[in-house]
């Protein structure tokens, strides 16, 4: 918290250790003065945040709303990171500050300390959402169409194990574009990079060539 409020606090907890019928005077100054200085920097930190609040909102909606209008269900698990952070950035672009008598803006339920932590996820929350799109799986899982799971287990001798299926092994040829990148640059190719094994099970394996 900004150090003219913490004086400014110390000075009031002073101030209560004394005659406060004679210091009522100035403490009700140095309340209304720390309620201003509280007001005037939760005000500017929203000022400056809640548009960036608002893109990190807007691209997780879109990402949503792409997940949900495919016909599968295989994105379960980005589709809920996705409603994660859209949930978080929705709460926290509200531009509007409702204090009273509390520390807490009634519009957004978070007090000053909290959404100033909030601030320092932002980039990586972006990241992360680029990372859950381009992970996600667009194509549906194949499934057999003339014969069934009981027939398929009616073929395997009895006594004999079943052999596990075997992890897919991806050759992916990558190499940074340059030695020094600016952050959306890397981020670019790293969505790039993602989109190659968008469509491959978790147990796949990759093998990085030369």
């Amino acid at each position: 918290m900004d150090a003219s409020i913490a004086d400014k606090m110390e000075e009031y907890e002073a101030i209560l250790k004394t005659d406060i019928t004679k210091a009522f005077p100035q403490l009700q100054q140095l309340a209304q003065e720390i309620k201003d200085k509280y007001h005037s920097k939760f005000k500017a930190l929203i000022e400056q945040y809640a548009i960036e609040f608002k893109k990190l909102q807007t691209k997780a909606e879109a990402i949503k709303l792409d997940i949900e209008a495919l016909p599968n269900n295989q994105n379960t698990g980005i589709l809920q990171i996705v409603k994660q952070h859209l949930q978080f950035a929705a709460q926290r672009a509200v531009t509007e500050l409702d204090l009273e008598f509390s520390i807490v803006n009634k519009k957004s339920g978070f007090p000053y300390s909290e959404y100033a932590t909030a601030t320092v996820l932002i980039n990586q929350i972006d990241v992360d959402l680029d990372i859950q799109k381009a992970s996600i799986v667009t194509v549906p899982e194949s499934t057999p169409s003339s014969t069934t799971e009981g027939e398929i287990q009616s073929e395997i001798p009895s006594g004999v194990a079943q052999e596990p299926a075997r992890p897919v092994i991806r050759k992916i040829k990558a190499q940074l574009p340059a030695k020094n990148l600016t952050v959306i640059a890397y981020k670019e190719w790293l969505t790039k990079e993602l989109q190659k094994v968008a469509n491959a099970k978790p147990d796949d394996e990759i093998e990085f060539e030369n």
